[in-house]
């Protein structure tokens, strides 16, 4: 008995070795792109140091443009892999009166080598039953993303008819991308919400 306990519980334990490789390793919805961005981060930090106050500036220098293509590389791949990822959310079907929003969706990810900076293009899906006619045109949907300790990471608003928004995540972000690994959700809040700044 105790045998077969133990062949079990090593198959259960390979299994879900198995699966997180399968998903690249990690349950974050974004994937392993806030660990690329952080390391990367670290690395262009160091790199600064080593070419302001280093014996060989052109050295550190040649080593950031390669950084920046490894990078670069890195978040594109990571990108196709977490295309079309749903990043889970709440308050989407009661929030608003005037629209429904039933998921969001991971459209893209690109990266721009100016500013070292990985962009993941969301998309946030409505329910297909909605009359735009009947949407008052200066209508707005706000949002948070929050931590696993129900912490803003950051919030946003946008137009009901240009249901796309964007994060960026990298040295030149306005946040640190180690912030986007605890990532839960989407958290649709009302617009009183979002100006009292209570997220």
């Amino acid at each position: 008995m105790k045998k077969l306990l133990f062949t079990l519980i090593i198959a259960l334990t390979t299994l879900a070795l198995f699966v997180l490789a399968a998903c690249g390793g990690s349950s974050n919805p974004l994937g392993n792109l806030p660990d690329i961005m952080a390391d990367a981060s670290q690395q262009f930090n160091e790199i600064d140091v080593q070419a302001k106050h280093g014996k060989q500036p052109g050295k550190a220098m040649i080593r950031g443009f390669e950084l920046t293509n490894e990078t670069m590389e890195k978040a594109l791949k990571e990108g196709k892999r977490i295309k079309g990822r749903t990043i889970p959310s709440s308050g989407g079907m009661d929030t608003y009166g005037f629209l429904k929003i039933e998921k969001v969706v991971i459209d893209t990810v690109t990266y721009h080598n100016g500013y070292n900076k990985a962009y993941v293009h969301l998309h946030f899906v409505p329910t297909p039953d909605y009359d735009v006619n009947s949407i008052p045109s200066n209508s707005m949907v706000y949002y948070v993303f929050l931590d696993k300790d129900n912490k803003k990471i950051y919030s946003g608003s946008l137009k009901y008819n240009a249901l796309t928004t964007k994060i960026d995540m990298g040295p030149s972000s306005n946040i640190e991308p180690e912030r986007w690994r605890d990532l839960k959700e989407v958290k649709f809040i009302t617009e009183e919400q979002y100006n009292s700044h209570s997220y």
